[in-house]
């Protein structure tokens, strides 16, 4: 038998699913995302979902979290760079070196693993 799941359905499935460490906006991006991009007959295993992807706050705890400890020296950072362009710039370089799918939402990143 088949079910058909909203997005919203598939949202609260992810953001209840046991040790997921989804938040709402997190889970509701992820849903949309597999919404968009998975076809129609497509089954949904949220434990499959759940351990394929991972929510983070910032870039930083990404990087942080899965870079070599010494990423932030590998940033080029010059003197003339004020704090914007440090960040933009920083942010850039973390976006460069995912290898995956990131989605961001209100400030959430949710990264393939």
């Amino acid at each position: 038998m088949k079910i058909t799941l909203s997005i919203n359905e598939i949202a609260d499935y992810l953001y209840r699913y046991e040790d997921s460490g989804f938040s709402r906006t997190g889970a509701q991006a992820l849903a949309e995302y597999l919404d968009q991009y998975e076809h129609e007959d497509a089954e949904f295993h949220v434990q499959d979902t759940v351990g394929d992807w991972s929510e983070y706050r910032s870039l930083v705890d990404y990087a942080d979290d899965t870079f070599a400890t010494n990423w932030r020296d590998d940033l080029d950072i010059t003197s003339d760079m004020d704090y914007e362009e440090i960040d933009e710039h920083r942010d850039d370089y973390i976006k460069r070196n995912i290898d995956g799918t990131v989605l961001e939402k209100d400030g959430i990143f949710i990264i393939s693993n």
